[in-house]
């Protein structure tokens, strides 16, 4: 039975750390755009995910969930940890046109894509953020979570040196 509170905390140090590279990168960008990507609809899957629902709880954002707007606020997302990975995923075409450099292209898509990989087949073929009832949270392989996230730290690490 895997320790769903110490994954919760690795997994959240890591959230916070690649979400701040990624935000690093891309604030340019999405703070003067005139049409930004979140949508309140994607926020739905932090509450309907058991895993992101707990680190939300945990660790919980100043604002409250709006109904209407979702973790949205004027300033950008509420959540600093529990997001949909497809938040951390979706890279707009005005960011990537923005890189130049074919190689910070891939870096920054490898960036985008570092905490949906940790949660891939969490369960069989079933991502982390993916699995909806709490009490499959205790089948999941923790060895393959650890190798995963060690390796997503690694990655991480090497690409803040090259974005810096």
């Amino acid at each position: 039975m895997p320790d769903l509170d110490a994954m919760m905390e690795k997994y959240a140090a890591f959230e916070r750390e690649a979400g701040r590279a990624i935000t690093n990168f891309c604030a340019p960008d999405c703070s003067s755009c005139m049409t930004p990507c979140c949508e309140a609809e994607v926020c739905r899957e932090s509450l309907d995910s058991p895993f992101l629902t707990a680190i939300i709880d945990k660790y919980p954002p100043e604002t409250p969930y709006d109904h209407e707007n979702g973790w949205i606020t004027e300033r950008g997302c509420a959540l600093e940890v529990g997001r949909p990975p497809a938040c951390y995923d979706y890279l707009c075409d005005g960011i990537i046109a923005s890189i130049a450099s074919p190689r910070m292209r891939n870096a920054i898509k490898l960036l985008a894509s570092l905490v949906s990989f940790i949660g891939e087949d969490a369960l069989g073929s079933t991502h982390l953020a993916e699995i909806f009832n709490a009490e499959d949270l205790k089948k999941i392989d923790t060895v393959a979570f650890e190798s995963k996230l060690a390796h997503a730290q690694d990655l991480l690490s090497n690409l803040k040196m090259l974005l810096d």
